[in-house]
């Protein structure tokens, strides 16, 4: 409830559960609140002065040279732990959390053709749950390392997002911009390893 009044000062148009069940349900075999659907287009519907999306900083194309070539890579959480292991008959790289595949609604395995694992200083922001857990706080504005998966090999790279405004582009150790591989892009947010506020 503490960060609702942030949400409404927010630039952005609320189409929240909490404003109208309109373009929601509540479906499938897990128990509330992991059973709650949305659909886009009745939830686009209630934002009819939503802006067109804009440009974020990615780009896709062909492969960059160098990377090494990687089967798999786990990115660590005090509480959690995603792993991605390279497919080359699907050319995605699979997701398995805390060592069991994750899988959509229809049973299918979930994937990406590019992982970025950005590298961000996360800190305790002010928001917790009724038991005391806090909500990390993670800095996106900035700049930072990276790693990026694509195409059965791990790149080293650099993001810079100028402000909350820009959108986050990514390069090369050379400075190149970074390509990703047309599909599914999972940008996954880490600690960028100094210390955090416990």
């Amino acid at each position: 409830g503490k960060m609702k009044p942030y949400v409404a000062k927010a630039p952005l148009l609320d189409v929240s559960q909490d404003r109208s069940n309109t373009g929601y349900a509540r479906t499938g075999p897990h128990a509330a609140p992991y059973n709650l659907y949305g659909t886009p287009r009745q939830l686009l519907a209630r934002a009819p002065g939503a802006a067109k999306a804009g440009d974020i900083g990615f780009r896709f194309g062909p492969a960059p040279s160098g990377g090494k070539a990687a089967t798999s890579y786990t990115a660590r959480y005090p509480a959690a732990t995603l792993k991605f292991t390279w497919s080359p008959g699907e050319k995605r790289w699979l997701v398995t959390q805390d060592g069991r595949a994750d899988r959509a609604g229809e049973g299918g395995r979930l994937g990406g053709a590019t992982i970025v694992i950005q590298r961000a200083h996360t800190t305790r922001s002010q928001f917790h749950d009724f038991l005391g857990n806090y909500t990390p706080l993670v800095r996106t504005v900035g700049t930072g390392d990276a790693t990026v998966l694509r195409d059965g090999k791990a790149y080293d790279a650099r993001w810079s997002r100028p402000s909350e405004k820009d959108g986050t582009t990514f390069t090369t150790a050379s400075g190149a911009p970074m390509t990703f591989a047309t599909g599914q892009v999972w940008v996954v947010l880490v600690n960028d390893g100094r210390p955090t506020t416990p």
